[in-house]
């Protein structure tokens, strides 16, 4: 790849503006020994990644179709009094009849190498573009076996890039060497917001909802659900699955997610008697759990370290924080201690805590649940509810988790792979 040579001063400003611009949005830092080639061509695909310049096709990309493209998109941030804005003019003209309007170089101008910096969302590349429709979130959470994903221990996570919170469908109960989400299992006990970060490892402060119909379950058992993998949806922004609640009828939960909050939209069949509990702690771990109807909130804290016993490390204060607020008021609600009921209670505190709220679905089937969560306090939990998830928007929290994955895989790419090895790549790179 050949250096570009006798810049004009006004190729110079610009290449130097869209440098400025990358390392801005914190998406490269250059080298002392990248080119000015590798560099004009990085940030023309950051700029058609943000969609402030149009892609050209990639036969027609050529150092000289670049230099006019970065030219005119420099020259439209000028003030009428830039002493550069005369030779943009110029410039730009110039570069028409010699590129002309499509990009393609009238002698057909350098063709640019493959950066070494790699590019954002293999902008003008659509082939290149898919990489979060490669990722399959089931690759890794079977045990193997004939129709099922190889044994990976992973789970199939909606959560964002390093998010602090995991969720996911729990078809198993966690703990070390068991994750929550098993391919083969066929029901759904609750879902679950993990932090359980591998299967060798115990989770900790974590908290579980399940949706119901009918009488109000408390043990994990009862509360598990029939469903089959063809009524699942599965990426990194949203999960979706009907569970068969019998008497032909199906409740669909929907999750997507934020940094440190889970947020579910559960639809249950017309005229049921329709309960969302909330699983705060297990046998023998000490918990809290506190129901308010005033504010449609469920909170509480979980205190287990599932491999506490692996290290001499003591955190006494150590808590999972949540704080669960619905779009609905309570048509009833309830605590649970050691799975014995108290409807109409407020508050627990014990081994095995929990609680439930009821709603009515004459006036409607769909509940909307926002859980925030925190390992400094309850109030913490909720400022990031808020902070995270101000609005009962559902769909604008997924579009803006789906825009963030887009851009985190995106920042890499493979070239020359086949459809196996994409398959192999981009999920892995999701989980990493």
């Amino acid at each position: 790849m050949k250096k570009l040579k006798n810049e004009s001063a006004l190729f110079k400003a610009a290449l130097l503006a869209a440098i400025q611009y990358a390392e801005g949005r914190g998406a490269v830092e250059f080298e002392p020994g990248d080119s000015a080639s590798e560099k004009l061509l990085y940030v023309y695909r950051l700029l058609v990644h943000d969609k402030l310049i149009q892609p050209l096709p990639e036969s027609q990309v050529s150092e000289a179709a670049l230099r006019h493209k970065l030219a005119i998109w420099y020259a439209r941030q000028l003030p009428a009094d830039h002493p550069l804005l005369r030779s943009a003019v110029v410039l730009i003209l110039a570069a028409l009849i010699t590129v002309g309007p499509s990009g393609a170089a009238a002698g057909g101008g350098q063709a640019l190498d493959k950066p070494r910096v790699q590019d954002l969302a293999a902008a003008g590349r659509p082939e290149e573009a898919a990489t979060l429709e490669w990722v399959n979130p089931y690759i890794g959470t079977g045990s193997g076996g004939a129709g099922g994903s190889d044994y990976g221990g992973t789970m199939p996570f909606v959560t964002t890039p390093f998010g602090m919170t995991n969720w996911t469908a729990q078809t198993r109960e966690n703990r070390i060497s068991v994750s929550s989400y098993a391919f083969e299992d066929d029901t759904i006990a609750g879902f679950i917001g993990t932090h359980q970060p591998a299967i060798w490892m115990g989770d900790y402060g974590y908290v579980t909802l399940t949706p119901e119909v009918d009488a109000v379950k408390i043990a994990p058992d009862s509360r598990k659900l029939p469903f089959r993998h063809a009524d699942e949806i599965t990426t990194p922004y949203y999960y979706s699955v009907l569970v068969d609640a019998g008497h032909s009828r199906r409740i669909r939960t929907e999750i997507t997610a934020t940094e440190h909050c889970g947020f579910m939209r559960f639809t249950f069949p017309e005229h049921s008697a329709a309960s969302v509990v909330i699983e705060a702690t297990r046998p023998h771990i000490e918990g809290f759990v506190r129901a308010d109807p005033a504010a449609r909130e469920i909170v509480g804290y979980n205190p287990d370290r599932m491999d506490a016993h692996l290290t001499d490390v003591s955190l006494p204060n150590f808590r999972g924080y949540f704080v669960i607020r619905f779009n609905r008021s309570f048509a009833a609600h309830g605590v649970y201690l050691r799975e014995a009921a108290e409807p109409g209670g407020t508050a627990a505190t014990g081994p095995n805590v929990g609680a439930y709220a009821s709603f009515d679905t004459a006036s409607g089937q769909v509940v909307e649940v926002k859980v925030g969560t925190s390992f400094i306090s309850i109030e913490q939990a909720r400022s990031n509810m808020d902070a995270e998830i101000p609005a009962w928007d559902f769909e604008g929290v997924r579009t803006l988790l789906e825009r963030e994955w887009t851009g985190k895989l995106g920042m890499l790419s493979i070239e020359g792979a086949t459809d196996e090895q994409r398959r192999i790549f981009s999920p892995g790179l999701y989980h990493a």
